[in-house]
């Protein structure tokens, strides 16, 4: 007997008892994801945000992309700032340098205070932060409207 079982009692390969399930077939369709909305772009950096709502509030999802082929940025962060009708839990971005064409997201949950609900368009205050090669610090600060 083998580790694998493909020998029968003759010594002659067997065919295995079940066929192969093909992982692709019975998969469901893709998750639609949230429309990009372009909030930041300068100094090969771009950062696009995407929005996620449901009862419980809204999930930001923030992408940084190192526009440069050959650049490096360093110390890539945001800092946000809501409302005070709203709370705001921001996670740490998950790559603080991107060499050329690469991407980070930082993601963050905002929640309506109580009693209150979520306006239909979210508005944030970004103060975007990153180091370019042979340049000093970069702070930037936007204020971004969620798009109708």
């Amino acid at each position: 007997m083998d580790l694998f079982n493909t020998q029968n009692s003759n010594g002659f390969l067997s065919q295995p008892a079940q066929q192969p399930t093909n992982l692709f077939s019975s998969a469901s369709p893709p998750a639609q994801r949230a429309p990009t909305h372009s909030a930041y772009n300068k100094n090969s950096l771009s950062l696009s945000l995407s929005v996620q709502r449901s009862a419980a509030g809204a999930i930001v999802t923030a992408r940084f992309t190192n526009t440069s082929n050959f650049e490096r940025l360093t110390g890539v962060g945001l800092q946000a700032a809501v409302p005070k009708t709203q709370k705001l839990q921001l996670n740490a971005v998950s790559k603080g340098e991107l060499d050329g064409g690469e991407e980070a997201v930082q993601s963050m949950k905002i929640i309506a205070v109580e009693g209150k609900q979520l306006p239909p368009k979210l508005r944030l205050r970004l103060k975007v932060s990153y180091t370019k090669d042979g340049a000093g610090s970069v702070v930037d600060q936007v204020d971004w409207s969620e798009p109708a």
